[in-house]
């Protein structure tokens, strides 16, 4: 392991288990049993049970394994009328994110959301500054800026300073000086 090698680990981003959960792997459609009898989704359901993935409002992170570039991140709750639970049987049963693909194992996390001080709007703060910092590529380049207007919204509210605290507590102002300031500049330039 070379320096850089090191220190890439070293400011690798850690995922504080007070906030994320565990990653979790899933195909798309992966189905456990099928005939005219049962349910399509039965592994679904067994695979987010044993994940303990509750119907609570907040975002999720999907990837494929071992691989360096989110794929998609998204959020739950109250604008949607839909929890986390919800949300991740529509992706992984093939009704969400048009980029999931069938064949391909995914690593999902997921980090549930407080209701201070943003009320309905904590998942939509949430999922912006994931994206800003992970930089998903169905996000990033599908053309879809809604999550752009949901934290430029708050910012004209003036919640910058809760932005920034909703920040720290998901762990995306824990790197270097230099990496935060430039971190903040994206959120404040969004």
């Amino acid at each position: 392991m070379g320096l850089s090698d090191f220190l890439k680990a070293l400011f690798a981003f850690r995922f504080d288990p007070r906030v994320w959960s565990e990653p979790r792997l899933h195909y798309v459609r992966d189905i456990l049993h099928r005939n005219e009898n049962e349910k399509d989704l039965k592994q679904l359901g067994r695979i987010l049970r044993y994940g303990d993935v509750h119907d609570k409002p907040g975002i999720y992170l999907i990837r494929e394994y071992k691989t360096e570039p989110y794929v998609y991140i998204g959020q739950s709750g109250d604008s949607l009328k839909r929890g986390i639970r919800v949300r991740l049987t529509e992706h992984l049963s093939g009704n969400g994110c048009s980029s999931l693909k069938e064949g391909v194992l995914y690593e999902i996390r997921w980090a549930y959301t407080s209701k201070s001080p943003y009320g309905a709007k904590a998942e939509q703060v949430a999922e912006a500054l994931a994206i800003l910092y992970f930089k998903p590529i169905h996000n990033m380049y599908s053309g879809a800026t809604d999550w752009v207007t949901n934290l430029k919204g708050e910012k004209m509210n003036n919640r910058s300073n809760a932005i920034l605290a909703e920040a720290k507590r998901l762990g995306f102002l824990n790197r270097s000086k230099t990496e935060n300031e430039a971190y903040i500049a994206e959120i404040m330039n969004v």
